[in-house]
């Protein structure tokens, strides 16, 4: 047994682009509403570049 620690994939860099159709703006802010959201609920994301 191995001590790993598994974490989602939360968010793909190009999915707001090219499924959503979003603006590189609506895709920042998409992603700190997610971060918002996911760190109101205890968890983590990686930093967002």
């Amino acid at each position: 047994m191995l001590n790993l620690r598994e974490k989602p994939l939360i968010a793909m860099d190009v999915t707001p682009a090219l499924y959503r159709r979003y603006t590189p703006e609506q895709s920042a802010e998409h992603l700190l509403q997610l971060r918002q959201t996911v760190e109101n609920m205890g968890a983590t994301l990686p930093a967002l570049a």
